[in-house]
């Protein structure tokens, strides 16, 4: 085994989850640098939820090695969980306790939870001081949020925080990752929602199939997204004209094309500046069909 990065907070070394039925995990070599935002994204089953649970200690992995903060993630896992905030994918709270009582009971495996941290967020995110069973699901999120932050963790793991919720409740979530980070927290983030991680995230990493298909720093993968280009024309274009590495023809009526380009701006322009053309609009594409591109992953980008 290799010896854990000074800079890496969490490290998913080959690491396997076998059921029955399924390899959950396959493998899996990841690692989590401190103070970055990781993205997880992949499929319905591609093992993200296994893999934030083996880091947490709550399933013990069939073979491997899963540290974090220098802690074995099974035998230390008490130690890595005083030390770290977790929103789950499918929370679930006492339907009798008011929001600041669900933090209070909780707090009490915490030193570090800070009470009226945990009473200023419920004030700021507007959750009604009412029974959870009471609480609409936004709110029931926002108070789970507010647990998985209450104690100003070094790592805060979210499950799907925005699954099925309002573009209001994605902003604030998204909000609070970038005050976490703000406070020198890092944060491990899986979400189907990829142009919602790339507004906080650092890295991308692509699951599927239990191990890991791409990983990707978010700004390097803007530079190399291919461009999406529309082009209006005073006569029809050919594909000779259209000619050059990097373009592929996406849709041609005539004198107007729409292409995607992978490679050197310079050559395209070069190419562009021959023909007799009306109007050009060139675009980025979103990083889910960068993605889809660059990796071949699909509609696997989405969970």
């Amino acid at each position: 085994m290799t010896a854990m990065a000074a800079e890496d907070v969490a490290r998913f070394e080959g690491t396997w989850k076998r059921y029955p039925s399924v390899a959950a995990l396959a493998g899996l070599d990841l690692a989590v640098r401190r103070g970055e935002v990781l993205g997880l994204l992949g499929p319905n089953g591609a093992g993200k939820t296994t893999s934030l649970r083996v880091l947490l200690g709550l399933v013990r992995a069939t073979a491997g090695r899963v540290v974090a903060f220098g802690f074995d993630c099974w035998s230390q896992s008490i130690e890595v969980r005083e030390r770290t905030g977790y929103l789950p994918g499918d929370l679930r709270l006492w339907p009798e306790l008011r929001p600041l009582e669900t933090a209070d009971l909780l707090g009490r495996f915490h030193a570090d939870y800070d009470r009226p941290y945990a009473r200023s967020l419920l004030a700021e995110m507007s959750v009604p001081d009412r029974a959870a069973r009471e609480l609409s699901r936004g709110n029931r999120q926002k108070v789970g949020l507010v647990l998985a932050l209450c104690h100003r963790p070094e790592l805060l793991v979210l499950d799907e925080p925005g699954s099925g919720l309002d573009p209001d409740m994605h902003e604030i979530i998204l909000e609070h990752v970038r005050q976490a980070c703000h406070g020198g927290a890092t944060v491990l983030l899986s979400s189907h929602d990829l142009s919602e991680v790339s507004r906080v995230a650092d890295r991308v990493a692509v699951i599927r199939s239990g191990r890991i298909a791409a990983l990707e720093d978010v700004e390097a993968l803007r530079r190399r997204a291919p461009r999406r280009v529309e082009l209006r024309a005073s006569r029809p274009l050919t594909a000779e004209d259209l000619r050059l590495d990097g373009v592929t023809v996406e849709h041609a009526d005539g004198a107007r094309v729409l292409l995607t380009y992978s490679g050197r701006p310079a050559e395209l322009l070069a190419r562009l500046s021959r023909l007799p053309l009306e109007d050009v609009r060139i675009g980025e594409l979103d990083l889910e069909e960068a993605l889809r591109q660059l990796y071949g992953t699909g509609g696997e980008a989405r969970s």
